[in-house]
């Protein structure tokens, strides 16, 4: 077994010790009372009604067994993604990130850039650039890679429900149905522009 180097040990510590600060001092979406902002709470409500529509909808979808093939599983997630895209057919951008969020969003990206020095979001890895046209309610293409997060930066966004998940296409801010697999929104632009 390899052992890791005391520099990759540092690196780990350190972002855990920014990750404990992160938690405890709050983001800019929350004031020091630790009372949600307005655009923090306009969003919640937004993603909790997503989030009730994808659970309603689930529960009319046969039900998942644990041994069931893949074919099965693709099948399930292809016909909750149709019954979301039908119950959602006129979903434009900016339904769940609407407008009036956006700076906010792009604030809490820059601060986490400022703060961190974090590259991936202001200038990500080829490796991790999907080639995504983005459509809201079209799948996110299973042959694309899925860019990851900075930890940091999952710490200052607002919560999500389980159904959903941050991703970056480029400078773009998505939102993601896990199960799904499908672009339920984004945000056009959200990371500042590559130096």
């Amino acid at each position: 077994m390899r052992q890791r180097s005391l520099p990759h040990h540092a690196a780990l510590l350190a972002t855990m010790f920014q990750l404990v600060a992160c938690l405890s001092r709050g983001d800019p979406g929350v004031d020091s009372a630790k009372t949600p902002s307005p655009a923090a709470r306009e969003f919640s409500q937004r993603v909790q009604q997503y989030a009730e529509l994808h659970r309603r909808l689930e529960r009319l979808q046969p039900p998942l067994r644990e041994a069931q093939s893949a074919e099965a599983l693709n099948a399930h997630r292809h016909a909750l993604a149709d019954a979301l895209r039908d119950a959602r057919r006129n979903a434009v951008p900016g339904d769940i990130f609407a407008p009036s969020l956006a700076p906010y969003f792009r604030r809490i990206i820059q601060a986490d850039i400022q703060d961190t020095g974090t590259a991936i979001v202001a200038n990500p890895a080829a490796s991790e650039t999907p080639e995504v046209r983005l459509r809201v309610n079209e799948d996110y293409p299973d042959h694309q890679p899925l860019s990851s997060m900075p930890p940091l930066l999952l710490c200052r966004l607002p919560p999500l429900p389980e159904e959903l998940e941050y991703r970056f296409v480029g400078p773009h801010l998505l939102l993601l149905d896990r199960q799904a697999n499908l672009i339920v929104d984004f945000l056009p632009a959200a990371s500042p522009p590559q130096r």
